[in-house]
C-alpha cells in the first residue's frame, strides 16, 4: 500500500524527474558510511529509493516493507537516517514514530525523513510533532532526495560531534572538580589552623575582665566573629565541593526564603566588594517556604553574588527572588552592570573568565533540581539566575550531579 496522494487520479508510482545536473553531495558520518533504512510497504517505492540513494553514492542502504519488524530492529540498532512512508498497513508511519519516541526524544539521535504525497498542513504538523525532521514528496526527485538526505545526515553528524565534545568537556570538568575537592581539603587544613589560633587569642583576651577598654573589647569580639565566620565558610566550601563531586547527597529541609536572603545579605555584606551600598538584597517578603538544602543554596548564591560584585565595577548588584514554572521552582536573580555576560549554560558547565565560581554554582544548582543561566537584562546589565526546586527530593544513592 502506498501513501495516497491529494487528488483523484494522481500517479502513485514515483518517477525520477529530469534535473539540470545539480552536483550531489555524499555525506559521511565520521570515518564511516552512513547507514540508511528505507521503510515503505510498496516494493516499487523501496526499489526506486534504494537505486536513487545508490546513485547518490550511499552504499549502506537497508530496505524493508515490514514496519513492525523494522521498528523493532531500529530500536535495537538505530541507523543514521530513516526514510519512512506514512501510509502502511498494520502499523502506519505515525505508529512507527510513536514506537521510536525514545530515539527521537534525544535531539538528532535518529533523523527521520518522511515520504509523502500528502502536502496538507495537518499531515506535516502531525509528522513533525511526532519527531520527523523533514519531508520528501512523491513523485521523487533525485536531486531533492539526495540534498535532503545529505542535509539531515550532515546535521545529525554535527550534533553527534557536539555531543562527543560536550562529553569530553564534562569529563574534564569532573576531573577538575575532583582535584578541587582534594585541594580544598588541603587548603581547609592549612586555613583552619591560623583561624583557630586567632579565635583562641581572642577568647583569652576577652576573658580579662579588667584592663581592656570597651572599644578594644568590641574590636576583639569582632575579630573573633570574623574568624568564626571564616571557619564556617571554609566548612561550607568543603561540603559544597564534595557535593559537586557527587560524593554527598543533598539534605533537603523546609527553609524560609526570607532567611536565605537575610543570610546572604549578612555574609556578603561584610565583604569588601559590597561596601558603600553596592549590594542590595531584597527581603523576599510574601514568598512561600521551600524544601531544599539551605547550605548548598547559600553557596550557590554567594558564588553568584561574588561573581557579580567582581564584574560590576562601581555599579550596584541587586538580588531578588520569585516563583517560576508554575511554582515548581524558585528563581534567585542577581542583576549586575555588565555589558557582556558570559554563558554558563553549556553542557560542560564551563564559563570563560569566571574561574570555578560559576561552574560550581551551576553543578550545585543542578543538585538542587535547577540550573544557573546568564541573560542580557537590558540597559547594559546582565542577570545571573539560579533556579532550584521548591520541593527537592533526594536522588538515589550513587546518582550523579
Amino acid at each position: 500500500m502506498t501513501d495516497g496522494g491529494p487528488g483523484v487520479g494522481e500517479a502513485t508510482t514515483p518517477v525520477v524527474r529530469a534535473n539540470g545536473g545539480v552536483p550531489l553531495r555524499r555525506i559521511r558520518v565520521g570515518a564511516r558510511e552512513p547507514r540508511i533504512v528505507v521503510l515503505d510497504d510498496d516494493d516499487t517505492n523501496v526499489l526506486l529509493l534504494s537505486r536513487l540513494l545508490t546513485r547518490a553514492g550511499y552504499e549502506d542502504v537497508v530496505t524493508s516493507t515490514d514496519p513492525v519488524a523494522t521498528t523493532a530492529a531500529i530500536l535495537e540498532d538505530p541507523p543514521d537516517l530513516l526514510l519512512l512512508d506514512l501510509r502502511m498497513p498494520e502499523l502506519d508511519g505515525y505508529g512507527v514514530l510513536e514506537r521510536l519516541a525514545p530515539l527521537l526524544a534525544a535531539p538528532h539521535e535518529l533523523a527521520v525523513l518522511v515520504l509523502t504525497a500528502d502536502l496538507t498542513t495537518e499531515t506535516r504538523h502531525r509528522a513533525l510533532a511526532a519527531g520527523a525532521r523533514d519531508f520528501v514528496t512523491k513523485p521523487f526527485d533525485l536531486v531533492e532526495l539526495a540534498l535532503r538526505v545529505g542535509n539531515l545526515l550532515e546535521t545529525a553528524d554535527l550534533h553527534r560531534r557536539l555531543r562527543e565534545q560536550n562529553d569530553r568537556l564534562e569529563s574534564a570538568v569532573g576531573a577538575r572538580t575532583d582535584e578541587l575537592v582534594r585541594l580544598s581539603a588541603e587548603l581547609a587544613h592549612e586555613v583552619r589552623t591560623p583561624l583557630y589560633a586567632i579565635r583562641g587569642v581572642a577568647e583569652v583576651l576577652l576573658d580579662f575582665e579588667d584592663g581592656l577598654p570597651a572599644a578594644l573589647r568590641g574590636d576583639i569580639a569582632q575579630v573573633d566573629a570574623f574568624a568564626r565566620l571564616a571557619l564556617e565558610l571554609v566548612d561550607r566550601g568543603i561540603a559544597s565541593a564534595r557535593a559537586v563531586a557527587g560524593s554527598v547527597l543533598p539534605a533537603p529541609a523546609a527553609v524560609e526564603v526570607t532567611d536565605v536572603l537575610a543570610g546572604l545579605r549578612d555574609v556578603m555584606g561584610r565583604t569588601a566588594g559590597a561596601a558603600d551600598g553596592r549590594l542590595h538584597v531584597a527581603d523576599g517578603a510574601g514568598l512561600p517556604p521551600i524544601v531544599t538544602d539551605a547550605p548548598r543554596l547559600g553557596q550557590v548564591l554567594r558564588n553568584l553574588v561574588a561573581d557579580a560584585l567582581g564584574a560590576a565595577g562601581e555599579g550596584q548588584v541587586r538580588v531578588s527572588a520569585e516563583l517560576v514554572d508554575d511554582g515548581a521552582r524558585m528563581a534567585f536573580h542577581v542583576r549586575r552592570p555588565d555589558a557582556a555576560p558570559a554563558s554558563v549554560t553549556g553542557s560542560a558547565g564551563a564559563a570563560e573568565d569566571h574561574g570555578m565560581g560559576l561552574p560550581i554554582a551551576r553543578r550545585l544548582a543542578r543538585l538542587l533540581g535547577g540550573e544557573v543561566t546568564v541573560t542580557d537584562a537590558g540597559d547594559g546589565d546582565s542577570c545571573l539566575t539560579a533556579t532550584v526546586a521548591t520541593h527537592l527530593e533526594v536522588p538515589p544513592a550513587g546518582g550523579t550531579v
